[in-house]
């Protein structure tokens, strides 16, 4: 199975629970391709797809959390690109639920896609803002 996402130190938040859940992420969402790319039966599909939705909700969640708390300015921007992807990804498991439409590679390059914009991009953002949070302490 190739892995479509390697973690590696580029990820970083310095954030241990935050870079942790990114981890489980990678893996849920290698654990679904692996499934696609060996042609899993859509009930093994349904369930890898639901894993990850699941996860990165609690995930989600656990990002806001510590955001407020720390008093990151740009909460309600990260919040918003969250709720975009949870939208999309609610609508691809029911929609998939429902059969209208199959799973295929497709669907996990764009989870992929996502996540790295998203891990590089808005999160990698936050890693810098509490690290000198932590530095200022």
């Amino acid at each position: 199975m190739s892995a479509l996402i390697e973690w590696n130190s580029v990820f970083y938040t310095e954030h241990q629970v935050i870079d942790q859940q990114h981890q489980q992420m990678i893996g849920l969402l290698n654990a679904l391709h692996g499934c696609l790319e060996n042609t899993g039966n859509s009930r093994d599909l349904s369930e890898q797809l639901e894993a990850l939705c699941n996860f990165t909700m609690e995930h989600f969640a656990t990002e806001e959390q510590v955001m407020a708390k720390m008093g990151y300015p740009h909460l309600e921007r990260h919040k918003a690109q969250h709720e975009l992807l949870a939208a999309k990804a609610r609508e691809l498991n029911q929609s998939s639920l429902n059969g209208q439409q199959p799973l295929c590679c497709d669907v996990t390059e764009q989870l992929r896609e996502w996540m790295l914009d998203h891990f590089l991009g808005e999160d990698r953002e936050l890693g810098l803002f509490l690290q000198q949070k932590s530095r200022s302490s």
